[in-house]
């Protein structure tokens, strides 16, 4: 990919040159191809798609917008590629960056501009059953389900521009950064005119913390970091070796510390509302956060699942392991936050210190009953009755399903299952039923197969 950032405009787009090999058995005369910034602003858009090895100067497909304006179908006609050979597709296309705090988006302040790049580039649908994927783009959470590829990305951007981004990169003095990032679901890029960055490497992982220069946010940085790398030695230990060797964690514009973002290798944090106009930061909060998206490392970008589709198997997943397990380990640099907000009980949710953590969980779920229509948590994004109740049942019940399991199975034979899971599915997209055969292989009980069938409707497994 070979791709431009021009600040002054607000766009991004180049050329992407894609490698697609049919693994199904039929000829594939069309590629479905998604195009997320489309959904967001109608001046995203695929200008062209052609084929780069051709001499032919009609070597050019049609490419029809549909759905939500994300998907794209490109018809190949003649041109099939016939099972188990490969073909490879030239990509033209540009994405608008809108004005706004979000995951894509620019926010721009008195030192300079912040983009989110997330979306701003074309995609390859996943074919399942011989049916290219088109669930709508969800803006309150994610759509996208992806196999791993490997991607080579030059990027072009004003010399003064820090970038993260998924994998490895490296910045010329022209400001051409090189991305190279393999085995991943899909490129994250962040890029901003005035960003620090402070490298640390620990048990062979190594971490970029990325801050604003100007805005008093060093303290508030560095309790990221801190979180970050004690969840990845949390996770590590318990489900099995993040599955990358570099990890970038990049503040992101998102109206609050409460707000995050996961992509392969680098996680957005929200900065505190008001940064840089004086306001406190809410230190616990942003942890929280911090290891939340931390935890999808394991839990979408490792174990990648249908985020539309079975939200519950990453967003669960990860709430359980931050809100959860993170803390009752109770690391050193929890604690630090605590003590950054001014210390105290009761004023943030949570399990330290708490007496039996356990019933506490279980209270808090008789407590959200009621607070959503949904039955089941393993419901699409699109049945639930609304952007509340998908809240409620990914996020807050979801997790009391895993702690439960935690409970009944015991923690050595539950975390022995969670880290055969993660090896088994590591690099690959698991479904419910996936996880909960795993769970049944290593504890059958009628008490296990209760928890399971109070959360999961079986007609979905």
């Amino acid at each position: 990919m070979d791709i431009t950032l021009d600040p002054a405009a607000s766009t991004i787009g180049g050329t992407c040159l894609v490698t697609l090999e049919n693994r199904t058995t039929e000829p594939l005369s069309a590629v479905g191809f998604r195009l997320y910034s489309s959904a967001i602003t109608q001046e995203s858009r695929i200008l062209s798609v052609s084929d780069p090895l051709s001499s032919q100067s009609d070597a050019a497909f049609p490419a029809e917008q549909s759905v939500d304006g994300s998907v794209w179908t490109v018809s190949l006609g003649d041109s099939a590629i016939a099972p188990g050979a490969t073909k490879v597709l030239s990509l033209e296309f540009v994405s608008h960056i809108p004005e706004r705090d979000d995951r894509f988006g620019s926010h721009t302040t008195g030192q300079g501009i912040w983009f989110g790049l997330t979306f701003c580039y074309p995609q390859i649908s996943l074919l399942r059953d011989g049916v290219w994927d088109t669930d709508p783009y969800y803006d309150d959470g994610e759509t996208e389900v992806n196999e791993m590829s490997d991607y080579a990305v030059t990027l072009h951007a004003p010399a003064e521009y820090v970038v993260a981004a998924s994998g490895h990169q490296t910045t010329e003095a022209d400001g051409t950064t090189r991305i190279e990032a393999e085995n991943i679901r899909e490129l994250g890029m962040v890029c901003c005119n005035y960003f620090t960055v402070t490298t640390r490497t620990e048990n062979g992982v190594t971490y970029h913390q990325y801050c604003p220069e100007g805005a008093g946010l060093e303290t508030f940085c560095e309790n990221m970091l801190e979180n970050t790398i004690a969840a990845v030695n949390v996770y590590s230990e318990h489900f099995g070796p993040y599955i990358y060797d570099e990890l970038d964690i990049v503040p992101a514009y998102f109206g609050s510390e409460g707000s995050g973002m996961e992509m392969p290798g680098l996680i957005m944090n929200g900065m505190p509302a008001k940064a840089g106009e004086g306001m406190p930061a809410a230190y616990f909060e942003s942890a929280v956060t911090t290891v939340h998206e931390t935890a999808h490392q394991w839990f979408y970008c490792a174990v990648g699942n249908d985020q539309y589709d079975e939200a519950w198997i990453d967003e669960s997943f990860a709430t359980y392991a931050s809100e959860t397990l993170y803390e009752l380990e109770a690391p050193e640099a929890l604690r630090n936050a605590i003590d950054l907000d001014g210390g105290g009980d009761g004023y943030y949710y949570g399990l330290i210190d708490s007496e039996d953590p356990y019933q506490d969980t279980i209270s808090t779920l008789r407590a959200l009953e009621g607070l959503s229509q949904a039955e089941w948590i393993n419901l699409p994004v699109g049945e639930y009755g609304d952007d509340y109740d998908y809240y409620v049942m990914a996020y807050l019940v979801g997790p009391c399903m895993l702690y439960e399991l935690q409970h009944e199975m015991g923690d050595e034979v539950f975390f022995e299952m969670m880290r055969d899971y993660y090896q088994t599915y590591g690099s690959r997209i698991s479904t419910g039923a996936c996880f909960v055969a795993k769970v049944l292989e290593y504890d059958g009980s009628e008490a296990v197969e209760d928890i399971l069938l109070r959360y999961l409707d079986p007609a979905r497994l």
